[in-house]
């Protein structure tokens, strides 16, 4: 038992490679096992290594608020911060160049929670004040989208995603319910939904009724609209891809043909039809999963706010019972990200500001 203890505390040893005290490290990119930045909340916001993690420097982004998103294509490392503004980061020499973005009041408004997708020769930002900001010649010239204005739709919080052409974003409104009815403002659109006596409800429907009339009055109860909408003409027209209202679902990911979502409260769920149905799985936790990856036929999970576990599964078979193993769980930590890389997986800390390293085979 002893022995056997001992060899698990070898495959799974685990190394800090950064300490950031007073700061949350919320996503890292690793480039190879040498090359390796990590995104804090505060400044100086972006630290890079050249050396594995055995020395750390941080990239000086000027005046800028926060860096908000990172993404590697592969050739640059692109950052965009509060306010909309682009960075493209040479990896090999840290040379950063600002790039315009065609849209002049962002820099001015605080637009916040942006978020970037990149793929081949398409970039596409979304910003919180329902804008999203699109090249499809790799940054040389760009135009800005109203998604208020495409089927009314009225965002909150912005993360995007961009698998095989094909864009999603994740949308939330808050809505309230009077007697049979729900009332949900998009953009200066009210919009109304009927309930029947066996629950069932209509489409939202835009409607005539005063704003005022309705939404002062004191509520039955109010829920968060929650869904990812889908784009094929990279933010020409949107559709709904899947409704997850008040589940807290806020990423999605693509592993071969199929498309994972995952979020608050052990929220994991997976389509193989293009979201036309769903199978959801219950992984015996509560806690958030921050963060997935895949390794063969083992399906890795990032869970936990406060307490930080990544747990292992098998790919074809993902329920509570079925845990392989713990690989790492920390009481006092949490995670935001977690990446797999050449046989290592890298844990960003959370909270508590920790990259850490630990062989993964």
């Amino acid at each position: 038992m002893i022995i056997l203890m001992l060899l698990m505390q070898m495959l799974f040893s685990q190394e800090e490679l950064l300490y950031h005290k007073y700061s949350t490290i919320t996503e890292t990119c690793v480039i190879n096992n040498d090359i390796i930045y990590a995104m804090t909340i505060s400044k100086p916001y972006l630290f890079y290594t050249k050396d594995g993690g055995k020395n750390w420097k941080n990239l000086n982004f000027g005046t800028v608020e926060d860096i908000e998103d990172i993404e590697y294509d592969g050739k640059f490392l692109w950052a965009v911060s509060r306010g909309g503004i682009l960075f493209k980061v040479n990896p090999k020499t840290n040379e950063i160049k600002d790039i315009d973005v065609g849209y002049f009041e962002l820099k001015n408004n605080g637009s916040y929670n942006n978020s970037i997708a990149i793929q081949g020769n398409n970039i596409v930002l979304s910003h919180f004040n329902n804008k999203i900001s699109i090249s499809r010649d790799y940054g040389k010239s760009w135009i800005v989208k109203d998604i208020s204005k495409v089927d009314g739709y009225n965002y909150k919080y912005s993360n995007l995603f961009l698998f095989d052409n094909i864009l999603y974003l994740y949308y939330s409104i808050d809505y309230s319910s009077n007697g049979d009815k729900n009332y949900m403002m998009s953009g200066n659109n009210l919009y109304v939904q009927v309930v029947d006596s066996l629950n069932n409800v209509s489409k939202w429907i835009k409607t005539d009724d005063d704003p005022n009339s309705v939404l002062n009055k004191k509520p039955d109860s109010t829920y968060k609209r929650e869904l990812f909408l889908q784009s094929t003409d990279f933010g020409d027209s949107w559709s709904e891809f899947v409704e997850v209202e008040d589940k807290g679902v806020w990423n999605i990911k693509k592993h071969k043909q199929e498309l994972w979502i995952y979020g608050v409260g052990g929220i994991l769920a997976k389509t193989s039809d293009n979201g036309v149905s769903w199978e959801w799985f219950d992984v015996g936790v509560k806690k958030s999963i921050s963060d997935i990856e895949f390794v063969g036929d083992k399906l890795l999970l990032g869970i936990g706010f406060n307490t930080a576990i990544v747990k292992e599964f098998e790919y074809k078979s993902i329920k509570n019972s079925n845990i392989i193993k713990t690989i790492y769980e920390d009481e006092n930590s949490s995670i935001k990200d977690i990446e797999l890389h050449d046989g290592n997986l890298y844990i960003s800390g959370g909270d508590n500001g920790r990259l850490l390293k630990m062989k993964y085979k």
